[in-house]
């Protein structure tokens, strides 16, 4: 996310009252859906879960939730409806 529009939204969250529940990102295919070492060392938002998505090897979309604690992720259950 361009830095001016990742600040403008997290005062738009802040002005609404709103609470930042997670963030995503994707990785490529074929590459793990766990957090990579970059992932937790740039993850800034303890509160917020971190999603990663990513295609399997076939073309399947993966989704999985994690809360960082520590830098060590904890996968969480989450449940997508579609």
């Amino acid at each position: 996310m361009e830095p001016r529009a990742q600040l403008k939204a997290l005062s738009d969250i802040e002005k609404c009252r709103w609470e930042l529940v997670a963030i995503y990102h994707s990785h490529p295919a074929g590459n793990r859906t766990e957090p990579s070492e970059t992932d937790l060392r740039e993850h800034t938002y303890p509160d917020a879960l971190m999603i990663i998505i990513a295609p399997d090897i076939n073309d399947r979309w993966i989704v999985r939730a994690f809360q960082i604690v520590d830098m060590r992720p904890r996968q969480v259950p989450i449940e997508i409806h579609p």
